[in-house]
């Protein structure tokens, strides 16, 4: 069975109220409750695209596959990429938190080393002489 699986993607995230964060960033009530109970039938595709944006992630990133039954054999079984395996840490706030403030730095400044984009170079705006 594929699954809705927004607490695995919060907890990764550091994320300690999915619901509130969810209706803060526009998520009805409601949808945010079925959203993360799992009761949910179905998922629309205004939902989906909104869920990619807010988690900033790719749709599979979202869903957990569990083979529902027998006579499924996971060497052939083309939704195998959807399964997740357990997180074995602690959640990243955790993490952070237990770390001394010169080594909270130093990580700060290697992921902003290594995932900050370069800003674009910008046109001079002044007028050249002729």
């Amino acid at each position: 069975m594929i699954t809705l699986d927004l607490h695995r993607l919060c907890e990764i995230k550091g994320i300690t109220h999915p619901h509130a964060f969810l209706t803060a960033k526009g998520i009805s009530h409601r949808t945010a409750t079925t959203m993360l109970n799992g009761k949910g039938k179905g998922l629309r595709f205004a939902h989906l695209e909104k869920l990619c944006r807010i988690y900033h992630c790719m749709p599979h990133e979202l869903f957990n596959y569990k083979p529902a039954g027998r006579g499924i054999d996971p060497s052939n079984d083309v939704l195998s990429p959807l399964r997740k395996a357990p997180l074995k840490t602690q959640g990243l706030n955790s993490l952070i938190a237990s770390l001394p403030p010169d080594e909270i730095i130093h990580l700060s400044e290697e992921i902003q080393a290594r995932y900050h984009k370069p800003s674009e170079p910008t046109e001079d705006l002044q007028p050249k002489d002729p």
